[in-house]
């Protein structure tokens, strides 16, 4: 019986024909590189994905090392409409302008809108044409349900103000020794003691060594030596001399000094959103933090950051550092990812 059934392995593989391995085998081989290049060549004239142009001679070039976008280039109604002027016979094309465009009238070249950033367009707009509507009748302030006495009081000429300098008490350095002490009296903060504070700091010798290698002139950097604690030890001197995050150095009337004279009118900047009264959310998504100021450029390095104008002088800032708490990440106020239309309030752009 044994001898009938042969033995028959179940694992054995069968043999293939010859013809099979001296024919196919390259033909194989060939034909997968033929469907990996067919996959390539579809994927990249996909007209669903956005092509990125390659950058050339001249182009802006992004944060990513991109070309930046040219409506005249990459947006297909503008680039129709420029070679119309040239060839009157071009065609320009029934479609909407490209999302990045300007003439967009959705997207006002904002690119994509996400659903927080269409909720912000819509409240910008809404809160645009509540300001430029004039009050009606009805909306209008009146005395008619108050007495008499006191329409006249509050319709009454106000008396001009005879100080027009901003004047307020506060407590101020008034002498710099040698030995880097200061001495804290009760003094009015007024354009005539940021003057003389300004004149004392640059006639020391050791604080213009200190600071000699900077990229600020010194009387700048002295100005902001003296300002800083100021506004940090009282609120009410921020109010006062800066609008909004810029102050302009106030000119001295009295006994002006040259080194004082040669700023008067700069502009210094303080960028920290929390003097605004601003609680800066945190801009990583899964986060519902908030970020917290720790420090600046100036409180340590006494480093002061440029900004260039073609008309004026250049202004100079000082850039609050913040930090999110539960990410233990930092991040400087003037950045793109802190100024973007979603982290900061609509109310600050008007």
């Amino acid at each position: 019986m044994v001898g009938i059934f042969p033995v028959v392995n179940p694992y054995a593989k069968p043999r293939p024909f010859a013809a099979h391995n001296g024919a196919m085998g390259r033909q194989s081989q060939q034909r997968n590189s033929q469907k990996k290049r067919a996959h390539h060549l579809a994927a990249r004239n996909n007209p669903k994905k956005k092509k990125k142009r390659k950058p050339k001679k001249g182009d802006q070039i992004t944060l990513f090392r991109e070309a930046a976008f040219d409506a005249l280039r990459d947006c297909v109604v503008c680039r129709a409409r420029e070679l119309k002027k040239f060839l009157p016979g071009t065609r320009i094309p029934k479609r909407v302008h490209h999302e990045l465009c300007i003439l967009n009238t959705k997207t006002k070249g904002k690119g994509n809108l996400s659903e927080e950033t269409s909720a912000a367009v819509q409240e910008e707009k809404r809160l645009e044409k509540l300001y430029n509507t004039p009050l009606t009748e009805e909306e209008r302030g009146s005395w008619r349900h108050s007495t008499k006495e006191n329409g006249e009081a509050f319709f009454a000429p106000k008396q001009a103000a005879t100080n027009s300098q901003p004047t307020m008490p506060t407590t101020t350095a008034t002498a710099v020794e040698m030995t880097d002490s200061v001495e804290e009296t009760e003094a009015e903060v007024t354009p005539n003691l940021l003057c003389e504070q300004v004149t004392k700091l640059v006639s020391d010798v050791d604080f213009k060594e200190k600071h000699n290698n900077k990229n600020a002139p010194i009387a700048v950097i002295a100005l902001a030596e003296v300002i800083i604690p100021l506004i940090n030890k009282d609120a009410s001197v921020f109010e006062t001399f800066f609008n909004g995050i810029t102050m302009v150095v106030p000119s001295c009337k009295d006994n002006i000094q040259p080194f004082y004279h040669s700023i008067v009118g700069s502009k210094f900047l303080l960028v920290d959103w929390s003097r605004m009264g601003c609680c800066v959310p945190c801009p990583n998504s899964p986060c519902n933090g908030f970020m917290k100021n720790t420090r600046t450029n100036y409180s340590k390095n006494k480093t002061l950051f440029p900004i260039f104008n073609l008309d004026t002088a250049p202004s100079w800032c000082i850039v609050q550092s913040m930090i999110n708490t539960p990410l233990r990440q930092d991040m400087h106020s003037q950045t793109r990812t802190v100024t973007s239309r979603d982290q900061l309030p609509t109310y600050l752009k008007f």
